[in-house]
């Protein structure tokens, strides 16, 4: 074995656990639930943000849900700022259930009361009018 070769399969090792790390495997991309509730918790922090809600089910019954998100510094480059999570305030989530935990989720789109609205991998889109999401995020 050359030294080439075994530089190519140490990296390749290496990789392996961050590739697994990154896969959504939880989660089944194949469906997806909607959930509308209001927020109760935020955890901005890497290498995932969490977003916690209280939502009413079908039933009537309040449920608290865990919405996983991408990276703070991620979503911070993306517009977004744990100040847009006020506690209280009413979201509606899209998002691909958790296969293991019933009220979990990875968040996909989030729409907040006052019309801002994002999706995991976009820009935040902003409502047109005052006290917005994005220029409560922007006073900061």
């Amino acid at each position: 074995m050359t030294a080439r070769s075994g530089f190519v399969i140490a990296a390749a090792l290496v990789a392996a656990p961050a590739a697994a790390h990154h896969g959504i495997g939880t989660f089944d991309t194949r469906q997806e639930v909607t959930i509308t509730g209001v927020v109760t918790d935020v955890d901005f922090v890497n290498p995932h943000a969490y977003l916690y809600l209280d939502a009413s089910g079908a039933d009537g019954k309040v449920a608290a849900w865990r919405c996983e998100m991408r990276s703070a510094t991620t979503l911070r480059r993306s517009g977004w700022s744990p100040e847009m999570f006020e506690q209280g305030k009413p979201v509606t989530i899209t998002g691909a259930p958790d296969r293991n935990d019933p009220s979990s989720c990875y968040l996909s789109t989030i729409a907040f009361a006052d019309g801002s609205s994002a999706d995991r991998y976009g820009q935040l889109s902003t409502a047109p009018g005052p006290g917005t999401a994005v220029e409560r995020a922007a006073r900061v």
